[in-house]
């Protein structure tokens, strides 16, 4: 009987700590779901992109530069929440806004 509740309260601690994956993690995995699909993009847009970001989440999202090794410029990376830091070299990468 002890042993019964001691493995109810431990398995209700852990769903009850379960971590929640916020706006910012669904929103790179939904980037990352539209990526399999990215050669049928009919429009896109360049945004600014950031290579540094702070620790200080910011009001807004901002586009991390994802790495080409093609030169040129590369789509936009990961979404992040966080401020881009102050000395943070700002580049431009590619936006798809509308798929065929």
């Amino acid at each position: 009987m002890v042993l019964t509740v001691v493995i109810i309260s431990v398995t209700y601690q852990k769903q009850k700590s379960k971590t929640i994956l916020g706006d910012i993690a669904l929103l790179n995995i939904e980037a990352l779901a539209q990526d399999e699909g990215s050669g049928n993009c009919a429009e896109w847009i360049t945004k600014n992109c950031y290579e540094v970001f702070t620790s200080e989440y910011g009001s807004d999202y901002y586009a991390s530069c994802a790495p080409t090794t093609m030169g040129g410029m590369a789509e936009c990376g990961a979404i992040e929440s966080h401020k881009p830091a102050g000395m943070s070299q700002i580049k431009t990468c590619l936006e798809c806004i509308r798929q065929y």
